[in-house]
């Protein structure tokens, strides 16, 4: 087998550095498990997998209404006017807005018709093995391939209009984002730069719980405003950006910042899978995952009164349910 040829231009100090940089991107065919966990998942370094899908792997709306059909969804309500909004003036983020009940075909209908475009509604964070999706072996054969075992979440569907944007956020575990319909376009920020991105304080959650959380971040990066934000300039040189194209596969370490934008007209479908984070050296010295599960720890009250609310609501399965997504 060939030696591998490699893109790598991470988190560069220098001021020279350009602000639209590359991350590592290799064939799967040329990246075993011990490879991929030296160079990329014990440093903690992003790294974007082409070929771990069959080239005709195609999840489209014809085929999801096929698969899911009836089957009931919570579809995050991010509403058009969240768009371009002061982020100081939020009060939810992310899985943290209300939610939206529905059968699948009832929201393909919708995404058809482009009210889901107008109103923003995104179904995120669900579950797949609760789906007849959910044996899907071609997720099993890329765990096995990059030598993936420590799962923290089951694969999860991440699916919504054309446009929608996951705004620039950190997660305290390593990721695993595949697409597999349309495109993203996917911004990138090293760990280094937690508060040159004015993150959301961990004491929001005490106030807001998990609708706020401290792993979002104020600014927008495609529209800086530095009067506000003095210390995003030096945040910029440390930016990457490229493309998600279908039947690829991001790895995302933990504390990594990512902003995700649905490319195209139509609509969008991607899965993750988030991992523990591997060796446990690099979980342990990570400031960025444990302010997260500081702030976590603050929303306790907030989770427990609104665990009470669910259990007297006359449909608790329900309101459970859509109280785990937000976590």
């Amino acid at each position: 087998m060939t030696t591998p040829s490699f893109e790598i231009a991470l988190d560069r100090p220098d001021s020279a550095a350009s602000p639209l940089g590359a991350i590592a991107q290799v064939q799967a065919t040329q990246l075993m498990p011990t490879q991929f966990y030296e160079q990329y998942q014990k440093p903690g370094i992003p790294v974007l997998i082409s070929g771990l899908f069959e080239a005709d792997t195609d999840w489209n709306l014809d085929y999801l209404c096929q698969q899911l059909g009836e089957t009931e969804f919570p579809i995050q309500d991010h509403g058009s006017s969240h768009r371009a909004r002061d982020k100081r003036t939020w009060t939810g983020t992310g899985s943290g807005v209300d939610t939206i009940v529905m059968p699948f075909r009832q929201y393909a209908d919708l995404l058809r018709s482009r009210e889901a475009h107008q109103r923003d509604l995104y179904m995120g964070k669900c579950a797949l093995h609760q789906t007849p999706l959910g044996d899907t072996h071609a997720f099993e054969q890329l765990e096995a391939h990059l030598g993936l075992q420590t799962p923290f979440t089951p694969w999860s569907f991440w699916m919504g209009p054309a446009g929608h944007i996951t705004h620039l956020h950190y997660d305290p575990m390593d990721g695993t984002l595949a697409q597999l319909h349309g495109a993203k376009r996917v911004i990138l920020f090293p760990p280094s730069q937690l508060y040159n991105l004015y993150p959301f304080s961990v004491f929001n959650q005490v106030r807001y719980g998990m609708k706020l959380r401290p792993g979002h971040s104020r600014v927008y990066p495609d529209q800086p405003e530095f009067e506000q934000f003095p210390r995003l300039r030096a945040a910029l040189p440390h930016r990457y950006e490229f493309t998600l194209n279908q039947g690829d596969l991001l790895y995302i370490p933990a504390g990594w910042w990512h902003e995700v934008i649905a490319q195209g007209d139509e609509m969008s479908c991607s899965v993750n899978r988030f991992w523990n984070v591997t060796p446990l050296s690099r979980a342990l010295t990570s400031w960025s995952k444990w302010r997260i599960h500081l702030g976590s720890v603050l929303a306790l009250p907030h989770l427990v009164y609104a665990l009470g609310q669910a259990l007297v609501s006359g449909n608790p399965a329900q309101k459970i349910r859509q109280l785990t997504l937000k976590l």
